[in-house]
């Protein structure tokens, strides 16, 4: 990994990291949805199975808000973005104790969920490794982490996704889980 990556790439990565951990923590907010709507990250979202909606407007906002409520939230039978959920079928299980274990890994980082392993956190944290990799002069410790907490941390998502894109009542979600199937994939 370390010679496949350089510094450029690294910002990219947390870049790209950093979107999707926001994404699916909380809901998309006007800001990112003009980012979303604009080249180049429009052409490269749809590229990747992503939607972006014509409008991008408060309504818009409001329509995607209550998406995310009824996917992730409730009521009903929302769809858990928890690892030890999927994998444990309860929550605070041993992903989320792992999960506690790589943040006390990183000095002053503070995930954005509460739930440790939510799958917006896991976005983040390698969001934060990828930007700490950028700036350090020796990445490899960090490099590391992100190669040893892939595996561990991002080896339940498909049938998560499958569940996204099967219940979203709206194109931009199913899209979400569609582009990061396809960024993971790569």
């Amino acid at each position: 990994m370390e010679a496949e990556i350089d510094k450029s790439g690294m910002e990219q990565l947390a870049a790209v990291y950093g979107l999707l951990g926001k994404l699916w923590v909380e809901e998309v907010d006007l800001t990112t949805l003009h980012a979303l709507a604009s080249p180049p990250l429009k052409d490269v979202w749809i590229s990747l199975g992503g939607h972006v909606p014509e409008d991008t407007d408060e309504p818009t906002i409001e329509t995607l808000a209550v998406d995310y409520c009824q996917l992730f939230i409730g009521p009903g039978q929302p769809v858990s973005p928890v690892q030890s959920v999927w994998l444990e079928n309860r929550f605070e299980g041993a992903a989320a104790v792992s999960m506690q274990t790589f943040f006390d890994l990183l000095p002053d980082y503070q995930p954005p969920e509460k739930i440790a392993d939510h799958i917006g956190n896991q976005f983040d944290y390698l969001a934060e490794l990828f930007a700490r990799a950028a700036t350090d002069p020796n990445p490899t410790s960090y490099l590391g982490l992100a190669r040893n907490f892939m595996p561990k941390h991002l080896n339940w998502t498909d049938p998560f996704f499958d569940q996204v894109e099967a219940r979203a009542e709206t194109d931009f979600y199913r899209g979400l889980a569609r582009v990061t199937r396809s960024f993971l994939d790569q």
